[in-house]
């Protein structure tokens, strides 16, 4: 901000702000205050890093079953489902779902407590950014460590194309996240990238999502809280 002097017998007054500058428009005041991850590169990075890990767990099923033609069926029938059903009913089924998958986690309470009570909790006190960024952690810190612990003696019977199915599955996911996170960039609203998600993109997660959590339902025979899950839902 510079002074300037505005006539005879007028003091200095600060000159107003510009309103463009060589990079674009200057943001509203409102911007100075938009969530950290905007001006963090390390954190959108923890971002992209805490989504591969999630979204490549699922990738396990490929390794247990490649050569399960249950396994090929199930996902391509939930796909077609996905596709072809009203998005309230995917949203419905998406929530069932979990409900089912994280009582292997914490029991069936907890379990619906965690996907079916707790997340529209936090969206009506604190938001949508963070319920998911709640949900997010409750998925990378327990969740998924939890998910390779009761997969890991069937994933030892295939080391190498664990190894190169999981491996190369992750870093297509983060070459794919860090594309998406440049295309969609984060609106003034503080929403992230991750959650500007077209009703396409919508269907292929909930097909995934769901198709994971009855598979390894329906092949989790010691569970049967889960088993009967995957059955019904």
């Amino acid at each position: 901000m510079s002074l300037k002097h505005v006539g005879p017998g007028s003091s200095l007054r600060p000159s107003p702000p510009p309103t463009t500058t060589t990079f674009g428009p200057v943001l509203p005041r409102s911007a100075d205050v938009l969530p950290i991850y905007i001006s963090a590169p390390f954190v959108q990075r923890m971002e992209v890093l805490v989504l591969t890990m999630v979204g490549a767990h699922g990738l396990t099923d490929m390794v247990i079953g490649y050569n399960d033609p249950g396994m090929w069926l199930m996902y391509g029938s939930y796909g077609l489902c996905s596709f072809f059903l009203p998005l309230p009913v995917c949203a419905a089924g998406f929530l069932v779902h979990s409900a089912a998958h994280f009582s292997a986690d914490v029991g069936v309470a907890c379990g619906s407590l965690t996907s079916l009570v707790i997340p529209p909790l936090i969206i009506a006190t604190a938001g949508l950014v963070t319920a998911v960024r709640v949900e997010l952690a409750y998925l990378t810190l327990l969740h998924v460590p939890l998910h390779y612990m009761r997969v890991w003696s069937m994933l030892v019977r295939s080391p190498l194309a664990a190894t190169i199915i999981i491996g190369a599955g992750h870093a297509i996911i983060a070459a794919w996240m860090a594309v998406r996170r440049k295309l969609r960039p984060v609106r003034l609203s503080g929403e992230p990238w991750y959650l500007t998600c077209s009703h396409a993109e919508l269907r292929i997660v909930n097909a995934l999502v769901c198709a994971h959590v009855a598979y390894n339902a329906l092949s989790s025979r010691d569970n049967v809280t889960v088993l009967v899950g995957g059955i019904l839902f």
